[in-house]
């Protein structure tokens, strides 16, 4: 009996070029947009920044927010 493992092809954590892609955006304007905070917080891979899918589909599911905002909404959730 084989098993059939199904894997997603969208990655779990999304670099500049594939947020860029997703939002629809400039890389440099999402560059300034995460150093002003109006990002979700992203993981640091090496030297590289990576944002989770999961937390950027959430977080334009509450319309946006800047950074303090969603964590802090996402922590009231809990």
């Amino acid at each position: 009996m084989s098993a059939t493992i199904n894997v997603s092809a969208e990655p779990l954590a999304l670099t500049i070029r594939d947020l860029a892609a997703l939002l629809r955006r400039s890389e440099p304007s999402l560059h300034r947009d995460n150093a002003a905070g109006r990002l979700p917080r992203p993981i640091r891979l090496n030297k590289s920044l990576r944002w989770l899918r999961s937390e950027i589909l959430e977080w334009l599911g509450m319309g946006c927010p800047t950074r303090e905002q969603f964590e802090a909404r996402k922590k009231a959730a809990r």
